[in-house]
């Protein structure tokens, strides 16, 4: 009985680091600094992590007064890091890879728009007009290259007036 028992111990104890180290997952983690179009730190906003192959949010935090934020533990991917704004408004991205057993650093700028609006603590006025994807089509056209122009009009009075 004695060494069937020490036995099954010794088994187990032999196996239960292998188990142990399958059931962690391998992950990565993000740490960087929210900024202005000035490069200058923007404190306490919503920074978003969102995977890019799948569209969703895997975390959010606040970055700190000095503008710093983290994420850690995150799966291996290519994800896209955001500055959004009290009304769930992407105000600046950027993107960022995340390896095993690595933190990757990066800076995340907001649009002078984005910027803008975020320090008058509203949406108001033009930056109004750039919100969620609107916001995003200009920060990809601006990335790319295009330029991109938004034209009001007014339907003309009828001839009779």
């Amino acid at each position: 009985m004695r060494k069937a028992l020490a036995f099954i111990l010794a088994a187990a104890l032999a196996v239960w680091p292998i188990a142990a180290h399958a059931a962690q997952a391998p992950v990565g983690g993000v740490q960087g600094t929210a900024q202005n179009a000035a490069q200058q730190p923007l404190g306490n906003v919503t920074v978003q992590l969102r995977n890019v192959q799948t569209g969703q949010i895997v975390g959010s935090t606040t970055a700190n007064a000095a503008g710093q934020f983290s994420f850690a533990g995150i799966s291996p991917g290519n994800f896209l890091i955001e500055i959004v704004d009290t009304a769930g408004n992407v105000l600046g991205t950027a993107t960022v890879t995340v390896t095993v057993g690595a933190v990757t650093t990066v800076g995340v700028t907001a649009t002078a728009l984005g910027a803008a609006a975020l320090a008058a603590g509203t949406a108001g006025g033009l930056a109004g007009l750039l919100t969620g994807t609107s916001l995003l089509a200009v920060t990809a056209a601006t990335i790319t290259g295009f330029s991109l122009a938004i034209v009001a009009t007014r339907p003309q009075a009828s001839p009779s007036r």
